[in-house]
């Protein structure tokens, strides 16, 4: 039997700079703990770093570290041809222009207790919740803490301005769970994510809608 190649279809820069950014902001900010630049950033002319599309034009190397991993992967130029060339060779029907793809549960964390060990085989997303939206723009009502993308700790006040990124039902005790972005600088070109569920109490104790 002859082996077949797979040629990894070609990513612009901007088209990668996209993707990441829909990654950071939109979904894996929930579960990853660092996302660092050790290659790449110093090309940024435009913030946040990682949605430069020069960042991604050129060789790059980061740190990546889930919360549930204690290894720390290297994110580089040839890893991105290599997964491309796994998705074609596994999942064909998926290309870098489809807005499809799966999406598997993370355990989220509370910014007042570590989350409930247990863990819902999915999640239902919601539109609205208790007077909440997806992409609300909000005020904290209790000071949040958390890094950003670059692993810097911030310490938040009340008051401070947010939007809300999902609110998503899960089937274990947590509930209803509402994911924060709160920014940390008047740029908004720094953030920090903090998750309330149901068993931290009502919503309502934590964030306001503006």
């Amino acid at each position: 039997m002859t082996a077949t190649t797979i040629e990894a279809p070609a990513l612009t820069a901007q088209q990668l700079a996209d993707q990441i950014v829909t990654a950071l902001e939109g979904g894996s900010n929930h579960w990853l703990e660092r996302f660092h630049s050790k290659k790449g950033k110093e090309r940024a002319t435009e913030g946040p770093w990682y949605s430069d599309p020069k960042v991604w034009d050129g060789d790059f190397e980061i740190e990546v570290l889930a919360d549930e991993d204690s290894v720390t992967h290297i994110f580089t130029p040839d890893k991105v041809k290599d997964g491309l060339a796994w998705l074609m060779k596994n999942h064909p029907i998926a290309s870098p222009r489809s807005s499809k793809r799966p999406v598997m549960p993370r355990r989220r964390t509370s910014s007042f207790r570590p989350a409930c060990s247990a863990r819902s085989s999915m999640a239902e997303r919601l539109a609205q919740w208790r007077g909440l939206t997806r992409g609300q723009k909000i005020k904290t009502l209790v000071e949040t803490k958390g890094a950003d993308h670059d692993d810097i700790e911030h310490t938040m006040p009340p008051g401070t301005d947010g939007v809300v990124d999902q609110i998503e039902r899960y089937t274990s005790e947590q509930g209803v769970v509402v994911t924060i972005v709160i920014w940390v600088d008047d740029k908004r070109d720094r953030s920090i994510v903090n998750a309330f569920d149901e068993l931290d109490g009502p919503i309502e104790k934590f964030v306001e809608a503006i």
